[in-house]
């Protein structure tokens, strides 16, 4: 990604930090996926840009890409004190992220789609979401 791209993402980010409570998420471009140090680097040159418009790292999430190498990206930044959030993946190996993110839509969306299961099926009449 370009130095410009990531100014602009981080300014949206720093908008986003003034209107809201809590974390803000910036995805980290997910052509570095397969780069353990590129993802690391990455993040970091996102931190000094959203130093430079005041943003503390305390507010900030670093989206991660779920490969191997994303995994080991993110452990040895929440080792460095830095969150990260990844998706996609369930198993314990997620375990050091400060977020793990799953799409309970989804689940909605795969029990509409296998009826027969009584379970869902009232689930679903009553209102319920399965997920």
């Amino acid at each position: 990604m370009s130095c410009f791209f990531d100014k602009a993402l981080v300014n949206v980010g720093g908008d986003l930090a003034k209107l809201v409570p809590g974390r803000v998420s910036t995805e980290v471009d997910a052509r570095l996926a397969y780069d353990t140090h590129g993802i690391i680097r990455k993040v970091h040159d996102l931190l000094k840009l959203y130093n430079e418009i005041g943003v503390s790292p305390e507010r900030l999430l670093f989206k991660i890409p779920s490969t191997w190498q994303g995994i080991e990206a993110s452990r040895l930044l929440e080792l460095e004190g830095i969150q990260t959030h990844m998706t996609f993946v369930y198993s314990f190996v997620q375990a050091g992220a400060s977020v793990i993110q799953i799409f309970v839509g989804r689940l909605r969306d795969w029990a509409r789609n296998h009826t027969g299961d009584l379970e869902i099926e009232a689930a679903l009449k009553r209102g319920e979401d399965p997920g």
